[in-house]
């Protein structure tokens, strides 16, 4: 039975995944050169945003992580917490370090979340500290709380961890405990906000409204999710199908799960598919249901698979051969990225900042 060890094993894969995708530099989209923006800015003292004004459409986690050091180095090294972060999270909650090595090989095979690794991108540290919130959330809720604070302070839409876990803590521990808990994990946040409002006037740079998405992306949505699970999302129906299939399972689980830890999990990852949702209906019309926006829940589905499937032989056979399929292409991915000029390499001490 594989041991604790094979977290720091996980972690050094995933590191060295990162670092071999980003070869040629670091990869840097329009996101990225606000989070570069304000890392500047905050090793000057301020946070602010790449026009010269107050950071708010983003929390300030990430570009706080990335004023730490070289960005290729942060993100590689944000790359492999997140992975390790998934198999101790599996271990804690019950499921034993040969589930924990399942769940941390599908997320590290998972080509969605293994480019997180090599572009300037906050899923790899927003979604860590989820995991480890959750994780420590029935048996240490202080530390659970404050790194889903830490999460929810990383990405906005991780309140959804927020609002799941106030819930969770009220069905385990009462109303009191919930309160406590729910303040802790807010608080950060809540601060954030009323910054926002004194030095800029208004909060996370977003004017909310009623624009419910089309048909066509909420249809989008699934599929997306499927191709995150399926190993080669060849047809869009199968993947639609897959992703469908995906939240009956999810919701069938929340309603009559095996264990409380599977419970939880799926909980979590309805509260956050829920809150995307309710997000680009009232917050942000431009919020697409893509691959990146659903690797949350797609990482706690593969904690929760992965804590039903360990103990099944045929299971784990068949869970290692899906897994074998996803890192070939996830590899071969990888080996492409490194020996082309897909990424913009951007220095520690960047001059993105005004």
């Amino acid at each position: 039975m594989p041991r604790w060890y094979v977290v720091p094993v996980l972690m050094l894969l995933a590191a060295g995944l990162a670092f071999w995708a980003s070869a040629r530099g670091i990869g840097v989209g329009p996101d990225s050169v606000r989070y570069l923006a304000a890392a500047h800015s905050i090793r000057h003292g301020a946070v602010l945003d790449s026009t010269g004004a107050p950071l708010t459409h983003f929390p300030p986690g990430y570009p706080a992580a990335l004023a730490l050091g070289p960005p290729r180095a942060v993100q590689v090294l944000l790359f492999a917490f997140m992975v390790g972060a998934v198999a101790w999270g599996v271990a804690r909650m019950g499921g034993g370090y040969r589930a924990g090595v399942l769940a941390g090989l599908f997320v590290l095979s998972t080509q969605g979340i293994a480019e997180s690794g090599a572009w300037l991108w906050s899923e790899p540290l927003a979604i860590g500290l989820a995991v480890v919130g959750i994780a420590l959330l029935e048996d240490a809720p202080i530390r659970s709380a404050l790194a889903i604070g830490g999460s929810i302070l990383t990405r906005y839409a991780f309140g959804a961890f927020g609002l799941a876990g106030v819930l969770l803590v009220w069905r385990q521990r009462g109303w009191r405990h919930a309160l406590r808990w729910g303040v802790v994990a807010w608080l950060p946040i809540a601060v954030w906000f009323v910054r926002d409002r004194l030095v800029a006037h208004g909060v996370t740079d977003r004017r909310l409204g009623w624009h419910p998405p089309p048909w066509s992306a909420l249809r989008f949505g699934p599929m997306e999710l499927g191709g995150w699970i399926d190993p080669r999302p060849v047809y869009a129906l199968v993947a639609i199908v897959i992703g469908v299939g995906a939240l009956a399972a999810l919701a069938y689980l929340v309603t009559r799960p095996p264990t409380a830890a599977v419970q939880t999990l799926a909980i979590g990852a309805l509260a956050y598919l829920g809150c995307l949702v309710l997000a680009r209906c009232v917050a942000d019309p431009a919020v697409p249901f893509i691959q990146r926006l659903m690797a949350p829940a797609g990482v706690l589905i593969a904690m929760a698979g992965a804590i039903w499937i360990a103990p099944r032989r045929w299971l784990v056979v068949l869970a290692v051969l899906v897994i074998g399929v996803k890192g070939y292409d996830t590899i071969a991915w990888a080996w492409s990225a490194s020996h082309q000029v897909l990424f913009l390499e951007v220095p520690h001490h960047s001059s993105t900042a005004p």
